[in-house]
């Protein structure tokens, strides 16, 4: 059975190469819940719909994970995101895995339009994320 920290990295990494429908093939549960500010998904075809909402908001943007923290089942992500049409700096995803899946994920951002600034404009480059940490009890 994979742990919390494998599960998540998994998730991480396959979102990062664009791999969506294997990250939620591999990683996420049938009947996952996820709750966002725009509404409850359910089941893998919800997750898809959720991360088609967010391609919508930035596009071929650039992630970076700034914060991630595993403890047992629970794991907890910071993130922000570089896009055409919005960035994202304050995304935060909360996680439940149970039996090696994610049962339950939350997600928080807050995406504001660029209005026709570019992204090299805003930001130039992303630095490189830093490494999970796993809590010790």
């Amino acid at each position: 059975m994979r742990t919390t920290t494998e599960v998540l990295h998994d998730h991480l990494m396959r979102r990062l190469s664009g791999d969506v429908g294997g990250d939620i093939e591999a990683n996420y549960d049938a009947n996952v819940v996820v709750l966002t500010g725009s509404g409850i998904y359910h089941g893998h075809e919800g997750v898809m719909n959720c991360a088609d909402e967010l391609a919508r908001l930035v596009g071929g943007g650039s992630f970076r994970y700034d914060e991630t923290l595993v403890c047992e089942e629970y794991a907890y992500l910071e993130w922000s995101a570089v896009g055409d049409s919005a960035d994202v700096a304050d995304g935060a995803d909360s996680f439940v895995v149970s039996d090696g899946r994610i049962v339950m994920q939350t997600v928080h951002l807050h995406a504001p339009l660029n209005h026709g600034v570019t992204t090299a404009q805003r930001h130039g480059s992303i630095p490189p994320s830093r490494s999970l940490r796993t809590a010790r009890r």
